[in-house]
C-alpha cells in the first residue's frame, strides 16, 4: 500500500465525451499503480478483501483502491485493462470504473447500481458497491478528486 501513496499526479484526461470525468484523473492515476502493483501479487477474495478494510482514513483510499483492483477481475469474469499511470486515454475497464466511481461520489447509487449490474456477476454487486463507495468517499478526503 506504501506505494500508492507516493504519485506523481498528472490533471488531464484526453477525453472530450466524458469531461464530467476529468477531476478523477488523480483518482484514475493511484488505481494505475495500484493495479500495476496488484499484478505480481496474489488475488485476493473480495469479500475477504472488504472484511479487511481499515477505517484509519489515512490508509482507507489505499486499501479501498487496491482491494477494488486486485478483486475486480473475479467481479467482472475476465482480468480488467489498466493503462499505464499517466497516460491520457483511458481503456473501457477504466472509462466504466471511473463513471462508477465518479456516479457513488455524486451519491447516484442508482445509476451506480445500473453500473454495476450491468458488468458484474450478481453475487459480488453488493462487495463492489462497498469498495467503490469507500474509494469515492476517501478520495474525497484525501482530495483524491479535483473539482
Amino acid at each position: 500500500m506504501g506505494s500508492v501513496a507516493k504519485i506523481e499526479r498528472f490533471q488531464t484526461l484526453e477525453t472530450t465525451e466524458d469531461a464530467s470525468l476529468q477531476p478523477f484523473a488523480p483518482l484514475l492515476n493511484r488505481i494505475r499503480f495500484a493495479a500495476a502493483g496488484c499484478r505480481a501479487s496474489a488475488r485476493v477474495d473480495i469479500f475477504r478483501a472488504c472484511a479487511l478494510l481499515s477505517l484509519d482514513a489515512s490508509a482507507a483510499l489505499d486499501a479501498h483502491v487496491e482491494a477494488l483492483v486486485s478483486t475486480l477481475s473475479e467481479a467482472i469474469g475476465r482480468r480488467p485493462v489498466f493503462l499505464a499511470p499517466g497516460t491520457l486515454e483511458m481503456s473501457f475497464d477504466e472509462r466504466w470504473l471511473l463513471r462508477l466511481i465518479e456516479r457513488a461520489y455524486a451519491q447516484d447509487r442508482f445509476s451506480a447500481a445500473f453500473l454495476i449490474g450491468r458488468r458484474t456477476r450478481p453475487e459480488h454487486g453488493r462487495a463492489l458497491s462497498f469498495l467503490v463507495h469507500g474509494a469515492a468517499r476517501f478520495a474525497q478526503q484525501v482530495d483524491d478528486v479535483s473539482g
